[in-house]
């Protein structure tokens, strides 16, 4: 969290997150040469200890400005994506993932370096539907709003109108770009 960015609400994930990875790895080992080599480590006990790890592990934060997701076990990873900055938040769901019941909430920003991949894929989160509107909520509210620079009086000179203005007008360019 950054400053004064309160916190607004948790994601809760869904337990069968685990079985998704689990079966997930499963299945990729199968698949592959090498994974029948470690598909018996996996089974016998690595598996059930690395699922549940990674999902305690497993965070993501809705604060005023920002959505921090935070994940790993070995390698930590704490990604703070600026609310302003999400162009798209879409959920999807795969065969695996439909038979668990579950949907994966993408979140895609302005100015991604790989074009078609995502700033975080946020898998099993429960109610995805009602996050991702929430997040979109939260986001629209922010640009409503003009943020004035500290020590800058509201109705000084019409800086209010000017800001607006400015706002506005750089809203319509980045829908044209």
């Amino acid at each position: 969290m950054t400053g004064n960015d309160a916190l607004l609400t948790a994601a809760r994930f869904d337990d069968k997150l685990r079985t998704y990875w689990y079966l997930q790895m499963v299945l990729i080992c199968v698949a592959s040469v090498v994974g029948i080599v470690i598909l018996p480590i996996w089974l016998l006990g690595w598996g059930q200890w690395y699922v549940r790890r990674n999902f305690e592990s497993l965070k993501c934060e809705l604060n005023e400005r920002t959505l921090v997701v935070k994940r790993g076990i070995f390698f930590k990873v704490e990604k703070t994506i600026p609310l302003d900055k999400i162009q798209d938040l879409t959920v999807k769901e795969g065969p695996l993932l439909r038979w668990l019941g579950l949907r994966s909430l993408k979140v895609e920003t302005a100015g991604q370096g790989t074009p078609g991949a995502s700033e975080a894929d946020l898998i099993g989160i429960v109610d995805p539907l009602d996050f991702r509107d929430e997040v979109l909520r939260q986001r629209d509210s922010l640009s409503a709003v003009p943020v004035l620079p500290p020590g800058v009086d509201e109705g000084a000179d019409g800086t209010i109108e000017l800001l607006t203005e400015i706002r506005d007008l750089l809203s319509r360019i980045a829908e044209k770009g």
